[in-house]
């Protein structure tokens, strides 16, 4: 009886765990989105202090000169409006993004140039990925939106951005753009962003000078194990043998070479940790006891549970 509440417990979780906000300094609160082995933010980063409580300066007017500056640390709203900043968040130069004090959350970085590499290949590549990243329809991106989907639930908006010359703020209808940590010169920076030119479908990586103001999204410290303990869409029991069991894990199910494997104990830590996994799995090193198998194949998610002796 023990075990099926602890069960009951962990099912429990696995559907409402996303159900609570993230927030920043500022008391801004964030959604969250899963997305295969990530967790984002749902929403643009929109802090106007660093997590230490220091503020992140701006300039005024918004459209001040920069380009003298060698590492500015500035945000702005997109034109200087506030207006625009419930929707489309802040823009950051990278230097103010990547300032050791912390502009994302507690338990939260600004994704690098490896994070933004995984999520375009879950979901399929460059060429592709931008269409289910977008919003879709024409609230926000005005031109060049009929492909999207947002099959990712990542609701990627174009907030434009500034120019490090001053004066000049672009796009904020036509393109998304955001900063990853990751530099590659002492001036510039790797970017991603959707636009128009790229076409309906598409996102691309550029390197960026660092002062330029773009948005920022962010992604959870730990976000493997913190994604593995969410529910997705359909979930549906796995087929495994024999159980109890002491060596391998056998499963029925047929799994595809995009599936990832988590075995977690009854609290929902992460164990162990596979991909493109056959459809067995050595567990003899786990101590004997009860553990939750969790697979992710193609936006299905399977579930089970399995004793070790």
């Amino acid at each position: 009886m023990k075990n099926i509440l602890l069960i009951t417990i962990f099912a429990f979780l696995l559907l409402n765990c996303n159900a609570q906000l993230v927030t920043d300094f500022d008391g801004n609160g964030y959604h969250t989105v899963n997305i295969g082995t990530q967790k984002w933010l749902l929403e643009n980063l929109n802090a106007t202090h660093y997590r230490n409580g220091d503020s992140i300066g701006t300039t005024h007017p918004a459209s001040l000169y920069i380009t003298y500056l060698t590492s500015p640390k500035y945000q702005w709203a997109y034109d200087g409006n506030e207006n625009n900043v419930s929707t489309y968040g802040r823009l950051y130069t990278w230097y103010a993004a990547i300032d050791t004090r912390g502009v994302c959350p507690s338990g939260w970085h600004v994704s690098t140039d490896n994070d933004w590499k995984t999520l375009t290949t879950y979901l399929g590549g460059d060429s592709v990925a931008g269409s289910k990243l977008k919003e879709t329809g024409t609230t926000h991106w005005q031109n060049h939106n009929a492909g999207a989907t947002n099959k990712s639930g990542f609701t990627a908006l174009p907030g434009g951005y500034r120019y490090n010359y001053g004066t000049c703020f672009f796009d904020i209808d036509f393109s998304g753009n955001w900063w990853s940590s990751t530099d590659t010169t002492t001036d510039s920076a790797w970017g991603w962003t959707i636009n128009g030119d790229i076409g309906d479908s598409g996102i691309g990586r550029i390197n960026f000078t660092k002062s330029e103001g773009f948005s920022v999204r962010c992604i959870m410290d730990t976000a493997l194990s913190e994604n593995i303990v969410n529910s997705h869409s359909n979930t549906n029991e796995i087929s495994i043998y024999p159980n109890p069991l002491k060596d391998k894990l056998y499963i029925k199910n047929v799994m595809s070479s995009n599936s990832f494997l988590y075995i977690l104990n009854l609290q929902g830590k992460l164990i162990s940790y596979k991909q493109n996994t056959l459809n067995f799995l050595d567990i003899s090193n786990l101590k004997n006891g009860i553990y939750i198998i969790k697979i992710v194949d193609s936006g299905k998610t399977m579930i089970a549970k399995f004793v070790k002796e």
